[in-house]
């Protein structure tokens, strides 16, 4: 997970769990100040979904109260959205400078993942390079996942600094 401040709580969920944990940062040097662990009952996440939003609210508020040795007491969360929502995926191109490479990327998204682009939110990046190809790795998630995992959070009373990827 990814932190951005002086101060960042991330917590991972999962379709059995949730973990948090609260860092600060002293000389952009992370500190772990505290972490919690909890099983979630089933029924409660199926495939990555929040399917009751009232015993997803007890359990985070139970997750950040049980942290050790603090409970946990933020704000803004930065928060990993399941690994079952993701799609990754890994192509080589020739494709040079960034039109090209945003064409490549659509085409690969059409060819490779099961949903329309526009029904995506995604990103790409160049993760290196061989023989005179670029290796990109793309991440994509259902747009409407996304939104409905926003509107979770925000009924937990939570802002969202952002998502990140579990895998």
């Amino acid at each position: 997970m990814i932190f951005s401040s002086k101060h960042s709580v991330g917590i991972d969920v999962a379709d059995h769990s949730l973990e948090a944990v609260e860092l600060v940062f002293d000389k952009k040097i992370p500190e772990v100040v505290s972490l919690a662990r909890l099983k979630l009952r089933a029924g409660i996440i199926e495939r990555g979904r929040v399917k009751d939003a009232e015993q997803f609210r007890l359990a985070i508020k139970e997750l950040l109260a049980s942290a050790k040795p603090n409970p946990i007491k933020p704000e803004n969360v930065s928060v990993s959205l399941p690994d079952s929502l993701i799609y990754l995926h890994y192509f080589q191109t020739a494709a040079r400078g960034s039109t090209a490479l945003d064409e490549a990327v659509n085409v690969e998204i059409a060819r490779s993942i099961p949903m329309v682009r526009e029904d995506l939110v995604y990103t790409y990046r160049e993760i290196g390079r061989q023989n005179n190809l670029s290796q990109i790795l793309i991440a994509a998630v259902d747009r409407i996942a996304v939104t409905e995992w926003q509107e979770t959070w925000l009924k937990c009373g939570f802002s969202i600094n952002f998502f990140d990827l579990e895998q």
